[in-house]
């Protein structure tokens, strides 16, 4: 139904703009935005990933990961079932779930998924960004984990150092992206030492 579509729209736009100024209403807004999708756009499953990725996106901003979890995994699920392991957005809903599964401390999970989706995410245009997320946000799971084996560690470094370098090359030496994974090179590299 056409009303449908539009307070689809609506509540999409409405969530994405309290999520930066009021989230507490976001949350309540992109869970019932979920509800919509799933209602009325049962033939449509790409917007109800979508609306599930937001809410659970939502959940972790209030620090329930364990709410979220079933939900990205859920996402990331249904995007490889969609588009496959190596599209852009199947890596994305991979690196949200790890990073999720990273915070509660399930740190060699969430090895394990950024260790498979760095694969993916090198086989991507040189100019993606994403390859750069994927590192930072592994390097971050592994140093945040003080039981990380030394051998992880060496990979580590070795993924940082060469990732480092095509950030420096893609968005230069100064851009905080750049700047943020010598820093975790440098952290990983102590480590080590």
């Amino acid at each position: 139904d056409e009303l449908d579509g539009y307070r689809r729209h609506v509540m999409g736009a409405l969530g994405d703009a309290l999520s930066s100024s009021r989230p507490k209403e976001a949350l309540s807004v992109l869970e019932a935005h979920l509800d919509l999708n799933r209602r009325c756009w049962t033939h449509c499953p790409e917007l109800i990933v979508r609306a599930q990725a937001d809410y659970a996106n939502g959940l972790m901003m209030f620090g329930r990961d364990d709410e979220a979890l079933p939900l990205l995994r859920a996402v990331h699920e249904k995007r490889v079932a969609l588009l496959g392991p190596r599209h852009r957005d199947s890596i994305g809903a991979a690196n949200s779930l790890a990073i999720t599964l990273s915070s509660p401390g399930h740190y060699a999970e969430a090895r394990a998924i950024f260790r498979q989706i760095l694969l993916y995410a090198r086989e991507l245009d040189r100019q993606d960004d994403t390859r750069l997320r994927v590192a930072g946000a592994f390097s971050r799971a592994v140093l945040n984990d003080d039981d990380c084996p030394t051998a992880e560690l060496r990979e580590m470094s070795k993924v940082m150092d060469d990732t480092s370098r095509a950030a420096r090359l893609m968005l230069g030496a100064t851009h905080p992206v750049a700047r943020q994974l010598e820093i975790d090179l440098a952290r990983v590299r102590a480590r080590l030492s």
